[in-house]
Order: structure tokens, then C-alpha cells, then sequence
């Protein structure tokens, strides 16, 4: 996760106020995101959950190198 800009492959998705931008082909992969966040307990309360399931051929993906 990073913040970045849309870009021609990616999806947008308005969710409360927030735009969450994940590229088109990874988006693909699954169908359930889940974002929690808490700022009320302690710091990095933060966790994404998906569906996705990790293939070694999407180590040659774009989506998939580190920023």
C-alpha cells in the first residue's frame, strides 16, 4: 500500500470520503477488500484483508514489484 495517483490502469473506488486506487489487473484477482483501521486504541492499528490468493507467476507482474 502507497499513496499514489490514478493512473490510466488503475480502478477507483470511493469508499467514505477516500479514494482507494488498485491497479485494474490485480483488482482482477479477487473480490472481497476489507480496510480497518482504529485510531482510538493505539497507533498502527491498521490491517487490509482480500481474498486474493498469491501465485508464484505474479512475481513477474507489474502490480506486484515494490515501489
Amino acid at each position: 500500500m502507497a499513496l499514489d495517483e490514478a493512473k490510466e490502469n488503475d480502478n477507483i473506488f470511493k469508499v467514505d470520503g477516500y479514494n482507494v486506487i488498485i491497479d485494474k489487473d490485480l483488482s482482477a484477482k479477487f473480490s472481497v477488500v476489507n480496510i480497518y483501521y482504529n485510531s482510538f486504541e493505539y497507533y498502527g492499528n491498521f490491517k487490509i484483508t482480500t481474498d486474493f490468493i498469491w501465485k508464484d507467476e505474479y512475481h513477474y507482474c507489474d502490480w506486484s514489484k515494490k515501489w
